[in-house]
């Protein structure tokens, strides 16, 4: 097609509503498309977003500990549910993948809030492989 000075608006607006239509057409097929791999994908996704979840989670009270005083069962509670879901994910890299070393994800944040672990050897060759 030519374009002209005198065509161009109105291929414009042809070409507008070509992309609103299309746009309409690809939205219905997104959400109507599919639904049985996207089931699939949600559950094999479950853990690595529950993981994240309550990560973002842990995070976000990190941030309110330090402008007031939170209860720490709140913080134990959700670094028992990050634990939880962070060992499952570490479990399925350990069935499914290569992951060797042993892991206690507990017992490493346990480690890790203790000041200066870095510097003891055996504290220091328990966490870096991870």
């Amino acid at each position: 097609m030519q374009l002209t000075q005198d065509s161009y608006i109105s291929w414009k607006k042809d070409l507008i509503k070509h992309l609103k239509e299309w746009d309409k057409l690809y939205t219905k097929h997104m959400k109507s498309g599919y639904v049985e791999m996207n089931v699939i994908h949600v559950a094999a996704m479950k853990p690595l977003t529950e993981l994240l979840e309550s990560n973002l989670n842990l995070h976000f009270l990190e941030i309110l500990m330090k402008k007031k005083d939170v209860p720490t069962f709140r913080y134990d509670a959700l670094e028992e549910k990050f634990a939880g879901h962070l060992t499952r994910v570490c479990e399925i890299f350990r069935d499914f993948g290569n992951l060797k070393e042993t892991f206690n994800i507990k017992q490493m944040l346990k480690i890790l809030k203790i000041e200066g672990w870095h510097e003891s050897p055996p504290l220091a060759f328990y966490l870096n492989p991870l």
